[in-house]
């Protein structure tokens, strides 16, 4: 279909789709998925798919036989959906609109140019399908036999004759362009997700299904492309595969945390993997009225979710691995894409601490954000236990975050960035965290008996020794001994997921076997946002300090909300790597491009920004040389460095 075809034009080109688009027409929402952080990404959009349900109401009376049919239907009609918007974006874009009601925005605008990706989320409204089970135990042995059979062979295997025939339809509308007659075929892959959200009393239990529905997946595709049913795509032919991508999960009720914790563990263990996973930054032990209680199951996941241990993609339960619409076949992806971390209001040093002493040593997932609907962190205990688990000599050593933000912070002053910056450059940063006097025996990495008692709880820096204790069930790797004087019963320790903690010294076994595997890195992107919030002045004048202290690593950089005015040329010198810096939150936001100048080896030029006069917003300069770019708030300039501008 040629570009500019009247709306008329695309319905009778494509009126075959029709009856498909009724299928979807009362299950389907097109809905916007964007983080606050992400301030330049294109705009997220879902097609959030709410599946039929063999035990709900209106399948009560269903055979399984007639249920599958309905289930096919949905499949088909949402691959026939996601190949038009491989095929013809016009074609596309008006299904969106006149189905869905999209606003795509006028003609010539960038929301209307862009391309968008046909990408599906699974809503499971019951917990549908499940195979009976007998016991607790035997819940691997159980899945969701519907997700099986909306993402596994069945689709290949038994394609309906009307689903053929429209395949056939949009083969025609594709032409030679898409289906060459010296090549092989289109095979279309349609990434789709499962949203599991703690919003229902059977998601503990989906979370666990859903993971055994991913393997028995895996399995029945490597099956499939083993034997002899595989065969080559003709010429001019089209296939539309619908591909399960790892899960969206969310646990954000910390007063569930105690059934969370045993499945989590279980699942990470048996290598399932997460495009994203949501949790709650906060421990429930004041909700549930226990709080030994609530800070051990919060310890266990905090130390599940940033385990030490870096397990293979090619040995997970998902067949491909997803980040920003992208397939990775290949390079380095972790097991969890992204944690997200939400609360509502400023976290509690203890909640923060116990999160950073299971970051250090992370090797679970490459990219952390820490939201909060009030604010997040506030208070030199927090700056220092965030320079801990992101910037420490531990962190560099140990730790394979590469992306954080941070949103809602009501203060960053000079003696925040003074106490964040004391433990950065430390050789020994736990005893500056948590204020102890250094040791005659050096630090050390160590494993923690099955068992062992943990002091946890501390008033004036010393420990209440009076205080019930946690046991733990499991031996735990990763603990780190400071201050130790080589004879005392009880050694200060950093416990993952505990934060700093006392144990006994019988209980620590120090020797090779509990040694971290070391990767080094260092964070690579950063994003600091302040608080938002009507009447509030957040403190910013430590900001130069603090990017002088983080910024020698740093590629990407976005600096979000109100704050204290200064020399943006300053960001440049604290961060001499920089590919991209984003300022946002004033009467325009700006993201400037210095990558070309980097891969070139050339000094980035002198920044000359006038915030308050968006007609002439910043100029780029070099000396002995005249002006390099000057932006407009009214157009997007199509020169480097500066690459996007928005006014407010």
């Amino acid at each position: 279909m040629s570009r500019g075809a009247t709306n008329a034009q695309l319905k009778l080109q494509w009126e075959f789709l029709d009856p498909w688009l009724e299928i979807l027409g009362r299950r389907i929402k097109y809905k916007p998925v964007a983080f606050e952080e992400e301030v330049w990404d294109a705009e997220k959009r879902v097609l959030e798919v709410t599946l039929p349900a063999k035990n709900s109401d209106n399948y009560e009376r269903y055979s399984q036989s007639e249920f599958n049919y309905d289930l096919r239907e949905v499949r088909e009609a949402l691959a026939l959906v996601a190949a038009v918007a491989h095929v013809d974006q016009e074609a596309w874009k008006f299904v969106l609109n006149k189905v869905w009601g999209l606003k795509l925005g006028k003609i010539g605008s960038e929301e209307l140019e862009r391309e968008i990706p046909a990408r599906f989320v699974l809503i499971f409204d019951h917990l549908a399908g499940v195979v009976p089970i007998t016991s607790y135990t035997d819940s691997e042995n159980s899945f969701l036999k519907d997700l099986v059979h909306f993402c596994g062979t069945n689709q290949v295997e038994d394609p309906s004759p009307e689903f053929q025939t429209a395949l056939r339809q949009l083969a025609v509308r594709a032409g030679t362009r898409l289906l060459p007659r010296d090549k092989s075929g289109l095979d279309i892959k349609i990434p789709v997700q499962v949203f599991l959200t703690d919003k229902g009393f059977l998601v503990g239990r989906q979370l666990l299904l859903k993971a055994n529905a991913e393997k028995i997946v895996r399995e029945q595709w490597e099956e499939y492309e083993r034997s002899s049913r595989q065969q080559p795509l003709p010429s001019g032919k089209i296939r539309c595969t619908l591909e399960l991508l790892p899960m969206v999960a969310e646990w954000t009720d910390s007063m569930g945390y105690s059934s969370f914790a045993p499945k989590i563990q279980k699942i990470m263990k048996d290598n399932v993997w997460f495009s994203q996973l949501s949790l709650s930054a906060e421990s429930g032990g004041g909700l549930i009225g226990d709080a030994c209680r609530g800070r051990d199951d919060f310890r266990q996941i905090m130390a599940t979710v940033f385990d030490s241990t870096r397990r293979s993609p090619s040995r997970s339960t998902s067949r491909y691995y997803f980040d920003r619409g992208v397939y990775l076949r290949d390079g380095s992806p972790l097991q969890v894409n992204q944690v997200d971390f939400k609360s509502y209001t400023s976290l509690r040093s203890g909640d923060l601490g116990a999160i950073m002493s299971a970051l250090v040593i992370n090797q679970t997932t490459k990219k952390v954000t820490m939201r909060a609907v009030k604010r997040t962190i506030s208070g030199d205990d927090n700056w220092m236990w965030l320079a801990y688990g992101l910037f420490s000599k531990r962190a560099r050593a140990y730790s394979a975050l590469e992306t954080f933000s941070l949103n809602q912070i009501d203060s960053l002053s000079v003696s925040n960035a003074k106490a964040l910056s004391d433990v950065i450059f430390s050789d020994h940063p736990e005893e500056v965290v948590c204020g102890t006097s250094p040791g005659v025996v050096e630090d050390r990495n160590a494993t923690l008996n099955s068992g062992a008692s943990i002091r946890w709880i501390f008033a004036d820096g010393q420990p209440v020794v009076d205080a019930k204790a946690i046991t733990t069930e499991s031996a735990v790797r990763g603990v780190r001994t400071f201050s130790d004087d080589g004879e005392s019963e009880w050694v200060d320790a950093i416990v993952p997921g505990m934060g700093r903690c006392q144990v006994l010294r019988d209980d620590l076994v120090f020797d090779l076997a509990s040694a971290i595997p070391t990767h080094t890195g260092a964070l690579k992107s950063l994003t600091i946002g302040f608080n938002k919030e009507e009447d509030t002045d957040p403190i910013s004048d430590g900001l130069p300090d603090f990017l002088a202290a983080v910024g020698s690593t740093l590629k990407d950089l976005t600096l979000d909300g109100p704050r204290d005015d200064f020399d943006e040329n300053l960001i440049l010198r604290h961060c001499p790597s920089l590919h991209t810096l984003s300022l946002c939150g004033g009467i325009v936001d700006v993201q400037l491009d210095f990558s070309e100048h980097r891969y070139n080896n050339e000094p980035i030029p002198e920044l000359k920004c006038h915030w308050h006069y968006p007609s002439s917003c910043c100029r780029l300069e070099r000396p002995h040389e005249s002006s390099l770019q000057v932006c407009s708030s009214t157009a997007i300039p199509s020169k480097r460095p500066m690459r996007r501008l928005e006014s407010r």
